[in-house]
């Protein structure tokens, strides 16, 4: 699986890529390197050799595609961070962070991946969340300029008493205090809408204070805690100190991109130790702290008029501590609980999924879903249940520690199948995104959540990361514009042990014996029952368009042993059991767009 880090060779990208890494993932980094944090504008010696470097700009179309090519995944960092800085370089922060991010979503909209992780900030919350002195909740604190002015830092309510802060949830409306907050902002809800409009699952994680090595004191966002007899800047927000702070966002980070829900969400990336929730250390974050500790960074602090009040600092901002509908830290290391969305599905009433099984149809594969059928009326009857049931006893029994690979997978029947035959990894690809969905919805309702599946071509499985011990293909050679190359990609790629392959045969049902070779002169052959033939459909096929072609039995046969198959069985008319056998086929570069094969 490769995942692209935009921004990347930055702080938290870097941390990110080194996990990713150690889990065996490949990344691809696409970063501009600022001066303001590399100064040379060179690859930074932190940055893990084996990750791929594409230095430009995320507001560069061209340098975005290429960044994107074959990526399974994007974490979007890329972006101009500091509230004070972003409330003088309006130009530069929209166009980074805004302009950027929709440059980003235009190629994802041609490109699409299989999950989207957007680093949104704390920043949008303003001011955070407090009681007043009778204990009800205030939303929208504030502070005003005249109240700065007299050193007067605290928040007050209408009774003129100091509000108390409490931990800020996700529900916390936004209260968008400055340039850099409002594009943050803008950034997630960008993402969000576009991922739900084109299918892309999507995440925005608010990150709350975040620091550690690496950081770059000269970013005008740094955070770092203060040595003893330094102390914060008055009127600054108030944040959590827990050590490692990164590192577990990088686990958070790995976790939201690698996971398979489909639940697209905003989640609060902070920590809070239990030891430290009544103890909340400050921590400075102001440019004017940084200035006066290092003299090198102090031309950031030019344009700020009081340093005593940055425009647009909150007072206090705290992350909640975690419950059953958040993520939480243990030992640095994430638990994914389970999602909002999916939570709310699991409690669907049948006519709840009777309309969403209708929303998300029509559908070709008969589930039965918390007893609901998804294609009740199939011209085929219970299809493909019936039909499985002539073939099922021929394929392994025990499944357990095979990876299997279902091309073509429609609305995951047989991928479903195979996990109750106990595979260890099950992933089902389908270029037509409606069976993708399909698919998703039906692994939720039945409690398989770890299969994993994505819209892709079968001539995108070189991009899957290695041989399958198990390969599906059925139903899927006569919708191919390209067939032969299909079985190729997947000899070449895919298959490790074993491939079923399923077609629609139609014609004689001989078998001509092969001859080693042909005489030009002599067209009889050509006309012989039982000779391999591939019918091209110009038009439709049983009102289907993406029906392309028809081979006869000898057609189907002749190319599976062209690919480098041994057919081992043929347990039923359509269906064949087959083994690599021989070299893998030569097969070119292809170059392919991720829509309909």
């Amino acid at each position: 699986m490769r995942i692209l880090i935009t921004g990347g060779a930055g702080f938290i990208g870097s941390h990110l890529a080194d996990h990713l890494l150690e889990h065996g993932y490949t990344v691809r980094v696409l970063d501009s390197l600022v001066p303001q944090v590399h100064p040379d504008r060179t690859r930074p010696d932190y940055l893990d050799p084996r990750v791929e470097l594409v230095h430009g700009d995320v507001r560069d179309p061209a340098a975005v595609r290429l960044a994107l090519t074959g990526a399974d995944a994007v974490v979007h960092f890329a972006a101009r961070v500091g509230v004070g800085q972003s409330m003088y370089e309006i130009a530069e922060y929209t166009g980074a962070n805004n302009v950027g991010t929709a440059v980003l979503l235009e190629a994802l909209i041609d490109r699409r991946v299989r999950r989207l992780v957007v680093a949104s900030s704390m920043s949008l919350y303003g001011e955070g969340l407090y009681r007043d002195a009778s204990g009800a909740l205030v939303a929208d604190a504030g502070r005003s300029p005249g109240q700065l002015r007299r050193g007067d830092w605290e928040p007050r309510g209408v009774d003129g008493r100091p509000l108390v802060p409490v931990p800020t949830p996700e529900s916390k409306p936004p209260r968008l205090a400055s340039v850099y907050a409002l594009s943050k902002f803008d950034q997630e809800q960008l993402a969000l809408i576009v991922g739900q409009t084109y299918d892309i699952p999507t995440v925005a994680l608010r990150f709350f204070n975040v620091y550690g090595t690496r950081q770059a004191l000269s970013n005008p966002h740094a955070c770092c805690d203060l040595p003893p007899g330094c102390k914060p800047c008055p009127g600054t927000a108030a944040a959590t100190y827990v050590p490692r702070s990164v590192c577990s966002a990088s686990h958070v980070c790995e976790s939201r991109v690698t996971e398979p829900r489909r639940a697209s969400q905003v989640a609060t990336v902070g920590l809070v130790r239990r030891e430290a929730k009544r103890k909340t250390a400050a921590v400075g974050t102001r440019e004017a702290e940084f200035a006066r500790r290092r003299p090198a960074a102090s031309h950031m602090n030019s344009r700020v008029r009081d340093a005593n009040r940055p425009p647009g600092d909150a007072r206090a901002c705290a992350r909640p501590c975690a419950d059953g509908a958040e993520r939480r830290l243990h030992r640095g290391r994430v638990e994914a609980l389970t999602s909002r969305m999916a939570h709310a599905t699991s409690s669907m009433q049948p006519d709840d999924v009777r309309s969403h099984i209708d929303a998300l149809g029509p559908w070709f594969h008969n589930l039965r879903l918390d007893g609901v059928e998804t294609a009740p009326g199939h011209y085929l009857g219970d299809f493909p249940s019936t039909f499985f049931r002539h073939f099922a006893h021929r394929l392994p029994d025990d499944l357990r520690g095979w990876r299997v690979l279902d091309v073509g997978c429609n609305a995951g029947f047989y991928s479903f199948e195979m996990k109750r035959r106990g595979a260890a990894h099950v992933v089902g690809i389908d270029a037509d995104s409606r069976y993708v969905r399909q698919a998703r919805f039906a692994a939720a309702r039945l409690g398989y959540e770890d299969v994993e599946f994505q819209e892709r071509s079968v001539y995108e499985v070189a991009e899957l990361g290695g041989a399958f011990d198990l390969v599906l293909f059925m139903g899927v050679l006569y919708h191919l514009r390209h067939p032969l190359l299909a079985l190729d990609l997947l000899r070449r790629h895919a298959v490790g042990r074993l491939l079923v392959f399923q077609s629609l045969i139609r014609g004689d049902v001989e078998v001509a014996p092969v001859e080693p070779d042909y005489d030009f002169h002599d067209s009889a052959p050509f006309s012989t029952p039982g000779f391999p033939r591939l019918q091209f459909i110009e038009r439709q096929f049983a009102r289907d368009w993406t029906n392309w072609w028809v081979p006869n039995r000898a057609c189907a046969e002749a190319m599976l042993r062209s690919a480098g198959f041994q057919i081992v069985d043929n347990p039923v008319p359509e269906v064949y059991l087959c083994r690599p056998s021989g070299p893998a086929p030569d097969v070119p570069r292809v170059v392919t767009e991720p829509a309909r094969a």
